[in-house]
């Protein structure tokens, strides 16, 4: 085989000016073709069967023109250190060849390595010996033993090319394999390339023994508070500097070999996983260019990941874009193969800097991770709040599921949930962990301004109840004074400033560093008084005002105020301050607590939501209907049809009532399940009649297929009553009785519970599906003088 080699000192000179910018080109990404054509084939056929590296040799520019015998000295010393490159590897790795030869740079010759698979790591570690056989007998061929010697440079890196290369990532593997060998070679202390040498070393042990650790962490999602997947996070052997997964990256980055690392750790990821329950997903990182990689293409997942019980759908392939704009048309294009396939794909990192929106508008990712550095202390943050919000807002847009990063408080969680993060993993949930850890997490009461705009908060809890330590200054106090007040404390932190027991306003710390922050504001501001700063429109309520009216009316601020904590007064006197997170918190853990008593089979309201409704009707005085459904029949035919179809009744009973309100009612009509075959619907006592009329029809129409066809040509089952006797009994039905409700005047709930006794006994009384309704005076009427 005819390798291309260095003929002459005059090949030299000819390129010299051609590839005088080639190592800066290279650097910014500009380089179109690297290798020469005749290497180009050489390489082509080496990478089929052998191993492949690369030497650099070269000195610096300068010593290379302003020699003792000008350019062509600087050509003599370039053939020495050729020659010598080759006797040295010719004593320490026989069964390693020189295969192609050619300048790069302005100074520099390439050396191309050809040799036996696996022998990457005696290369490495021969190299410091290599090299410095190399640059000794240079040195001593060129100038002599009593000549001063010029700086002479030789690197070295393994070239990660695999069979079936095309040209243009042929040119990508050899380019960052020179640059590697180029920095690598200006290391010129023994003891840095020795060290390096044994990095080398271990790392191929790592690679060759399979000595990667897998760990995961869970990533719940918040709705159903359940474990949404898991991260698989790379971790080295441990007492080895590899252990730490940047150390590792680094260095694989840094001789070329990320690709086959990331090859090992995507199937260690995926071996080591274990059962996933349907539908979670297993997050991978991986590096943008390892899609370039033809050993990595989408063809051969689906086998690998059905092999271990996964599909295609349960992956999520995760990485940050550090790619240039114009490469990210084909990062796109990529992308779109492995999702025709079922993997999806998150950006993570986003807030840390390195991520651009047009890449996340470009790429449309599923999962939109937001970084630690947003996430942490999010509470007291108003302007990471907006950046979160900003990018729940984006995922909405470009249909992406925001994940928060680095939870690590209860706080952080519901902050972040009633921002409309629907997911997030943090220490909160659990630390990355082999094998990976199982988890129940717990969601606490989550709520937002959304909630509370579309009403779905109701709590009458005072909002004093809610108090929380104040700082209180007088209006004649200076801004330097509140300075160090404020010094160390939150974004969120505050001073209220009153006058006697008046609130004159509020200053947030975050407000206050704004202004001092300016190019004159410490000078401008530090011995001015706090009333100029202060915010003079503060909401400001009493305390015995319910929390969801308060909430409502903080929802209504304008945007930059809407996380200022609260005044609260009493008789107009300043009594403390709520922040809004407390408020949403507390709000949240009420309409839990109300719906503690919800039918698990139904999903209805229960008895202390049904209580808390008719209770809070009362106290607002809403005249009401109060309609009792009761199911008949359903005993005897629970017993005969069994339970599983006994439960198809009351699910249905349920959707005819869901029907009735939802055609007839209004927004505020209210269901619940008393238990059993009971339920009750308060609702407006202009609808209430049509909505019992449709309840008839509707369950009439329905009912009858929960029985046979025998059973519904008979017309009754065969079964036995309470008393135990058997007989013949019709095909359920339903029987309604409903009540005026003034509520203007109090009334006790024995009251009320018999006065529905009664109109449920009449209801019942009738045959089929029937209506009846109370025509007494509405209960809780004034009573007539």
């Amino acid at each position: 085989m005819n390798h291309p080699e260095i003929a002459s000192s005059l090949m030299f000179k000819g390129m010299l000016e051609k590839n005088r910018t080639l190592e800066k080109n290279a650097l910014a990404g500009k380089v179109r073709r690297f290798l020469p054509d005749e290497v180009w084939g050489v390489l082509r056929e080496e990478a089929e069967s052998e191993g492949l590296g690369i030497l650099t040799l070269g000195m610096p520019e300068t010593a290379f023109l302003q020699g003792a015998s000008g350019p062509s000295q600087g050509l003599f010393v370039m053939e020495c250190l050729v020659e010598a490159a080759r006797n040295a590897l010719r004593h320490e790795v026989p069964d390693c060849r020189p295969v192609a030869l050619f300048t790069a740079g302005p100074t520099g010759a390439v050396m191309i390595l050809a040799h036996p698979p696996g022998r990457e790591a005696v290369l490495a570690k021969a190299y410091p010996d290599i090299r410095r056989k190399t640059l000794s007998a240079a040195a001593q061929q060129a100038f002599g033993p009593d000549e001063p010697s010029l700086p002479l440079a030789m690197g070295y890196s393994a070239i990660d090319i695999a069979p079936g290369h095309d040209r243009e990532n042929m040119d990508r593997a050899a380019l960052g394999a020179y640059l590697r060998a180029v920095r690598l070679g200006r290391e010129n202390t023994a003891e840095m390339l020795d060290t390096r040498a044994k990095l080398h070393e271990l790392f191929l042990t790592i690679m060759r023994d399979r000595l990667l650790q897998p760990v995961y962490q869970p990533i719940v999602d918040f709705a159903p508070g359940t474990v949404l997947g898991y991260e698989a996070f790379l971790r080295g052997p441990k007492d080895t500097p590899f252990h730490d997964p940047l150390v590792l990256l680094s260095f694989a980055e840094s001789i070329g070999q990320v690709f086959a690392l990331e090859r090992l750790f995507f199937e260690m990821a995926v071996a080591g996983l274990g059962p996933m329950e349907p539908g979670q997903l297993l997050f991978i990182n991986i590096h943008p260019a390892s899609f370039t990689d033809p050993q990595f293409t989408p063809a051969g997942i689906p086998d690998y990941l059905g092999d271990h019980g996964l599909h295609p759908d349960n992956l999520v392939f995760e990485f940050t874009e550090r790619q240039t704009a114009g490469d990210l048309d084909i990062l796109q294009q990529k992308l779109e193969l492995y999702r025709d396939k079922g993997i999806r794909v998150a950006m993570d990192d986003i807030g840390a800097g390195n991520m651009t929106l047009r890449a996340l508008c470009r790429i449309r990712p599923d999962y939109i991770k937001a970084d630690v550095s947003v996430i942490g202390g999010i509470q007291s943050n108003p302007f990471n709040r907006v950046m979160v919000e900003t990018l729940v807002c984006l995922g909405e847009k470009i249909k992406g599921r925001v994940i928060a990063v680095g939870i690590e408080s209860e706080t952080e969680l519901t902050s972040l949930a009633s921002m409309g993060v629907q997911a997030g993993q943090g220490y909160y949930f659990s630390r990355p962990g082999f094998p990976k850890p199982v988890v129940t997490p717990h969601i606490p009461a989550l709520a937002s301004f959304s909630d509370v705009g579309r009403g779905e908060l109701k709590c009458s809890t005072p909002v004093k109840n809610l108090i929380q330590e104040t700082l209180v200054v007088g209006p004649a106090t200076t801004i330097r004074e509140v300075k160090k007040l404020l010094e160390d404390r939150p974004p969120m932190a505050n001073v209220v400033i009153v006058d006697g027991k008046r609130p004159l306003g509020i200053l947030m710390n975050y407000n206050l560093d704004r202004h001092l922050s300016t190019q004159f504001g410490l000078s401008l501001y530090s011995d001015r008084k706090v009333v100029k700063l202060m915010d003079r429109d503060p909401l400001v309520v009493e305390g015995d005002r319910p929390l969801e009216e308060v909430a409502s009316l903080a929802m209504r601020r304008e945007h930059r105020k809407i996380y200022d904590d609260i005044l609260v007064t009493e008789g107009g006197a300043f009594f403390g301050t709520v922040s809004v997170q407390t408020m949403l918190d507390s709000m949240a853990r009420v309409q839990v607590e109300l719906a503690k008593g919800s039918n698990p089979l139904t999903g209805l309201a229960g008895n202390v939501a049904i209580e808390a409704e008719i209770n809070r009707r009362s106290r607002e005085g809403i005249p009401s209907s109060l309609i009792y459904v009761d199911l008949d029949n359903f005993k005897v035919y629970n017993d005969v049809y069994g339970f599983k179809s006994g439960d198809k009744a009351i699910l249905l009973a349920a959707e005819v009532l869901r029907e009735a309100v939802s055609h007839h009612g209004e927004p505020d009509d209210f269901i619940g399940h008393v238990g059993g075959d009971d339920f009750i619907i308060m609702c407006g006592q202009k609808q209430a009649e049509d909505i019992c009329r449709l309840i008839c029809r509707h369950f009439d129409a329905a009912a009858p297929d929960l029985y046979t066809s025998e059973d519904r040509a008979r017309g009754f089952i065969v079964g036995r009553g309470r008393d135990g006797r058997e007989g013949d009994f019709p095909l359920m039905s339903l029987s309604l009785g409903y009540l005026d409700c003034a509520f203007a005047h109090p009334f006790t709930m024995e009251e009320l519970s018999g006065r529905v006794a009664e109109v449920k006994k009449y209801a019942k009384s009738r045959p089929g599906n029937s209506y009846v309704k109370d025509r007494r005076a509405p209960l809780g009427s004034v009573p007539s003088r």
